[in-house]
């Protein structure tokens, strides 16, 4: 079987001369070169972290100290409260991430079509190698975040323990973000129809998280289906357990909410939804670079 040269078109029953390692090994440094370069940029996503973890800091500053009493409007205050950070804090997470990645593939596309095209890499070392080097670099978000929040919220347990479970929920929610963002951007050709699409689901994710309606099995159809496929959803739940940890009348107050699935289901559905976004991104670009 003959190979090829990194420039020439490669034809059927042709195959590369360099080994997927490499050529992941090589495209992985060349993205982390680019962003490099580029230091305005890692410098703005660290402020922009900064910024918005004193701003959660000083909207929610002391709201672990609220506690439940028999005065009903105090309860209904506190537990607005509660909802509100937690919900803060997911959907920026999650949102800050997705438009993060969803310009990624369709900024990119023009090169990657003309490189692929042209034999130079595969596209499965491609999406490997963009999807390591964005979100190992993204990661830095959630760790900010946590870092200018999470003590000044003075919740019970504010312990270092406490502090790292916190910060692993927003890990995961802002990987969540970005793999959506990441999945999303491969079905998309333009820059402007990526973005406008991704808002719209969006909204659709938040309109199930719990905020803007309860999502207990009482509620409508609507809201219910909504909830069952909106990573915030689970986000938050995980947040709002963390939040009500050790506080008197905790349980009630998240049956209220309808948020019942516990822990363990809501970081395994975020996982299955990490993973369920990665394999259709992989399989829609190879699907559409299968020609080449």
């Amino acid at each position: 079987m003959e190979t090829y040269t990194a420039l020439s078109r490669r034809e059927p029953g042709q195959s590369r001369n360099v080994s997927f390692g490499r050529q992941y090994n090589l495209l992985t440094r060349r993205m982390y070169t680019q962003a490099v370069r580029v230091p305005v940029a890692f410098a703005a996503l660290v402020i922009m972290a900064f910024f918005q973890g004193i701003l959660q800091a000083e909207i929610f500053g002391s709201v672990g100290e609220g506690e439940y009493n028999t005065d009903l409007g105090n309860n209904s205050q506190i537990t607005g409260n509660f909802l509100g950070l937690s919900f803060l804090v997911c959907s920026d997470q999650f949102i800050t991430c997705s438009f993060a990645q969803v310009l990624q593939i369709p900024i990119a596309r023009p090169i990657f079509i003309r490189e692929v095209s042209n034999g130079m890499y595969s596209t499965s070392a491609y999406y490997l190698s963009m999807v390591t080097a964005t979100l190992t670099l993204f990661i830095l978000y959630p760790i900010v975040v946590t870092l200018t929040s999470f003590f000044f919220f003075r919740f019970d347990d504010s312990t270092f323990g406490a502090m790292l479970d916190w910060m692993m929920v927003l890990v995961l929610t802002a990987t969540a973000g970005g793999f959506w963002g990441f999945t999303f951007g491969t079905f998309m050709k333009n820059e402007v129809t990526a973005t406008q699409l991704n808002m719209l689901f969006l909204i659709m994710f938040s309109f199930g998280a719990g905020f803007y309606a309860n999502t207990g099995e009482d509620q409508n159809l609507a809201v219910r289906i909504i909830s069952y496929i909106s990573p915030m959803r689970y986000s938050t739940e995980l947040l709002m357990t963390r939040v009500l940890a050790g506080k008197p009348g905790s349980d009630e107050v998240l049956d209220l909410l309808g948020f019942t699935w516990g822990s363990f289901a809501c970081v395994n559905l975020l996982l299955g939804f990490i993973f369920g976004c990665f394999i259709i991104g992989w399989v829609t670009l190879l699907w559409k670079t299968r020609n080449y």
